[in-house]
């Protein structure tokens, strides 16, 4: 089931800062979707995503602050009569690669997984404790 959030009317300005969480384990659609999104993430960041999310389990006052935080949007679009829906982000490193952090403003995961976007493949497994930093 998928679940539509509301934008927050203002975003907090408490940046960088630190999350912690734990890779978890999604949907299996994360591909799917930054593959679709590919080329809009390349014009507006200036580099192609790494095709797939990674989740990251967190509280739900981290996920609230984050998203709070995710100010800069990527415009929804319409392909082979399928609705793309806008999709929130805000900057951020793991592992040392920059990235962004998305909130999808259609989504099947609750108030506690964040999810990453990176440029390139990085080594991380499920369970690990993560630190990114929001920028």
């Amino acid at each position: 089931m998928y679940k539509i959030y509301k934008i927050p009317d203002e975003a907090v300005e408490m940046r960088p800062f630190k999350i912690k969480g734990i890779i978890s384990k999604g949907f299996g659609e994360g591909k799917y979707y930054v593959s679709a999104y590919s080329n809009i993430i390349a014009r507006n960041l200036g580099w192609k995503p790494y095709p797939g999310t990674i989740n990251i389990i967190v509280n739900e006052a981290t996920w609230r602050t984050v998203r709070a935080l995710a100010n800069k949007k990527i415009n929804g679009f319409k392909k082979n009569n399928r609705i793309f829906h806008d999709v929130y982000y805000v900057e951020c490193v793991l592992k040392g690669v920059r990235g962004i952090i998305v909130f999808p403003i259609v989504s099947k995961h609750g108030k506690n997984v964040i999810e990453v976007i990176l440029p390139k493949k990085i080594n991380i497994n499920m369970g690990e404790n993560v630190e990114v930093l929001v920028i």
